[in-house]
């Protein structure tokens, strides 16, 4: 089992399912923020020009909003790439982005894409970011040197700037994606996931069935299957979980420090078996590490 770390929440990837997070190091105070996708479900081998044009696309449908900027190939980590440099006109939000796809020895691409608010500062915050990429996981390349920290994303290597902070949620899946399973830690001072409003949600839409549940000192969790209100009633079933994590005991100076912790999972009927284990086997492995990661995300 593979240890993952979200904000001093430790807890194992799910055996059978494949990682399928989108990993987002961003500043929730302003536009910056790089991302990176690995393809998944995996074995698409989708070559990085298609991946390329389907972002073109993208930018291009938003005129007159959406430009592009500038788009060519590049190398990361050795890797022949293809890159697009777009910019997005807002009153709220402008945005400056590049996007850099390039295949890997299997075959599946892996997409960064890195967002400023100012044009000027894409190379300047983010060329020390490409140059550190490692596609196995190795040391950087060419480290980014001072402000800059080692992240990993799944098999990927970078160094991110110091104040961007890692992605909170987690999210598994199978090879023919009808099972999906994600973990979620909640910022510090979040209140609980309220199961209750998702049931009324859910129930809102579709016939609940079979609902089984259990609780306990420091959280619940409930499974049930759906059944679509309109034709073709349509099933799948659902597993949701919310946790109350202590990762730091209260003192006479201070009180305990906790994290909210959100599981939800969903599989076609057929897929159930695959669900129900993977949900009971990650929800068993959650706990604590009060030294692990840095504050605010972290793998």
């Amino acid at each position: 089992m593979e240890l993952r770390v979200i904000d001093h929440v430790g807890f194992e990837a799910p055996a059978g399912l494949e990682d399928a997070t989108r990993w987002v190091f961003g500043d929730e105070s302003r536009p910056e923020a790089v991302t990176v996708e690995l393809e998944a479900p995996a074995g698409r081998a989708t070559p990085a020009p298609e991946v390329i044009a389907e972002v073109r696309e993208s930018i291009t449908a938003m005129a007159p909003s959406g430009e592009i900027l500038d788009e060519g190939e590049t190398v990361l980590d050795g890797r022949r790439a293809r890159y697009l440099a777009y910019a997005v006109a807002s009153d709220d939000a402008p945005a400056v982005g590049m996007v850099v796809v390039a295949n890997l020895a299997g075959g599946d691409h892996v997409k960064l894409h890195m967002q400023v608010s100012e044009r000027e500062e894409l190379g300047t915050r983010f060329g020390p970011t490409l140059a550190s990429v490692n596609l196995r996981g190795g040391p950087a390349p060419v480290p980014a040197g001072p402000g800059y920290r080692r992240e990993w994303a799944g098999p990927i290597g970078l160094d991110v700037p110091q104040e961007l902070r890692g992605p909170r949620s987690h999210l598994f899946m199978d090879a023919d994606d009808r099972v999906r399973l994600g973990v979620t830690v909640r910022p510090p001072g979040a209140p609980p996931f309220d199961l209750d409003v998702a049931l009324r949600r859910d129930a809102a839409q579709a016939e609940l069935r079979e609902r089984q549940e259990q609780a306990w000192s420091w959280g619940r969790w409930v499974r049930y299957v759906t059944r679509g209100i309109d034709p073709p009633h349509r099933e799948q079933a659902v597993v949701r979980a919310s946790l109350t994590v202590t990762v730091a005991a209260a003192t006479d100076e201070r009180p305990a420090v906790v994290r909210e912790v959100e599981i939800q999972g969903t599989a076609t009927p057929e897929r159930v078996t695959a669900l129900y284990p993977a949900f009971d086997a990650l929800l068993a492995s959650i706990r604590p590490l009060p030294a692990a990661g840095p504050s605010g995300g972290g793998t």
